[in-house]
């Protein structure tokens, strides 16, 4: 999974299918067996395969995922509803047993399939009801719900998955990216802004629900998300438009009187008036040292060399 998304990301695929595929790439293409690794994502989260009752292990497996979709997409909190209302969110714990119910089909008890490239699959049961779990108790199924989105974000009012079983992963990657989603598009400029500023427009990436902090350009913040799906959903694109404006090329330091004044009146430079210093990344630092040693594997796909190696 890892190798495919170095790959997804060299390659510039488009954002929304990089949505797409990690959310249902069995759905949408089946028959290539180059994409199906990309559910790998479903999987990465957290699981506890020491727990006795497969129930409980596959309920705390689904809640997981539900909530890191909704942090990784949305940058909601989801996770904080699953036993009750949100206390700051209009996010209520139906929404939130709605959204899980849309990847109630898909099953970890499984390893990846090497030959047919699959990540996941769906459950073999007839029986995918999704019920509101009373207090966050897999044992205590309340109302009986039907798979859907987050209320607060469906303009339409309508739901976003058919009345069958069938794509239920793929209808909701393809909700997700709509051009006039609210979030979907923000989400990701803000967290490329974070990547190339040290800091993001919105500087709770993870959180841009009522306790997350406001946008400190949040007209900019609106335009980058529009420019995202005009630009063909190009990352790169989205990068180069970042790294050659004006604002990425401000020095970080100086001795001029505009620079000096803007320490005043910009002293933690939330007007973006100069280029804030940024820590080199861990593994940045990691590859310095391994260069510098000749001990870094510069090889595509490869486990790096040296002492660090598998870290």
């Amino acid at each position: 999974y890892r190798d495919w998304v170095i790959s997804a990301l060299n390659a510039d695929l488009p954002y929304d299918r990089f949505v797409h595929l990690q959310l249902a790439a069995d759905e949408i293409a089946p028959d290539d067996k180059a994409a199906q690794m990309a559910t790998g994502y479903l999987l990465a989260g957290p699981d506890m395969p020491d727990i006795n009752l497969l129930e409980e292990r596959r309920h705390s497996f689904l809640n997981s995922m539900t909530g890191t979709i909704g942090q990784t997409f949305l940058a909601l909190t989801l996770g904080c509803a699953q036993c009750h209302d949100h206390k700051t969110d209009p996010v209520s714990i139906r929404d939130f047993y709605r959204l899980r119910g849309v990847f109630a089909d898909t099953t970890a008890k499984m390893k990846p399939n090497k030959q047919l490239g699959h990540a996941v699959r769906r459950r073999d049961s007839n029986d995918l009801r999704s019920f509101v779990m009373v207090r966050g108790d897999f044992r205590d199924p309340g109302d009986a719900i039907v798979p859907d989105s987050p209320r607060v974000l469906n303009r339409r009012s309508s739901r976003i998955t058919k009345p069958s079983q069938a794509m239920r992963r793929a209808d909701f990657a393809r909700w997700l990216t709509q051009p006039d989603h609210p979030l979907t598009a923000r989400v990701i400029v803000n967290r490329l802004w974070q990547q190339h500023f040290g800091r993001g427009l919105v500087s709770s990436a993870g959180d841009f629900g009522h306790t997350g902090e406001r946008p400190s350009h949040p007209d900019l913040l609106d335009w980058l998300a529009t420019e995202l799906p005009a630009r063909d959903w190009s990352l790169k694109a989205m990068h180069h438009l970042m790294v050659t404006s004006h604002t990425y090329r401000q020095a970080s330091h100086g001795n001029t009187a505009a620079w000096k004044q803007s320490l005043t009146l910009d002293a933690s430079n939330e007007l973006l008036s100069r280029m804030l210093r940024r820590r080199l990344e861990g593994e940045a630092i990691r590859d310095t040292f391994l260069a510098s040693s000749g001990q870094l594997n510069r090889k595509a796909g490869a486990r790096g060399r040296g002492p660090c190696a598998g870290a």
